[in-house]
């Protein structure tokens, strides 16, 4: 992930992407709304936690998200496979790359995403 100011990268991190399953979603997008620490859970979408798509995770800390069904920007704790595809469609950061992104960034902010 890179970010911009203008023309010029001002920061850049290594993401988790999706899985050939579960892509992140290419386009343009916007930061949709914020929350600095919560708990994931997929049974809100209908998958249950012994489901191998399943997932139940507190203290995800830096959550942007930018589509409505939950693709989002955050810190990703439980894997270390930055650069990799290992997410749900979303773009998992390191503590300190997600801190960056989420201080430096609003709801309306502009993403273009392509992986």
């Amino acid at each position: 992930m890179t970010a911009y100011e203008g023309d010029q990268p001002v920061y850049a991190a290594l993401a988790i992407k999706g899985r050939a399953m579960t892509e992140t979603p290419e386009g343009q997008y916007h930061i949709l709304r914020r929350v600095e620490d919560e708990t994931m859970d997929s049974e809100t979408l209908g998958v249950s936690h012994d489901d191998p798509h399943g997932y139940y995770l507190e203290h995800v800390l830096y959550t942007q998200y930018f589509t409505d069904d939950g693709a989002s920007i955050h810190y990703n704790y439980w894997s270390s496979d930055f650069g990799d595809p290992d997410s749900h469609g979303c773009l998992g950061l390191s503590e300190d790359d997600a801190a960056w992104f989420w201080n430096w960034a609003n709801v309306g902010t502009l993403l273009n995403i392509h992986t």
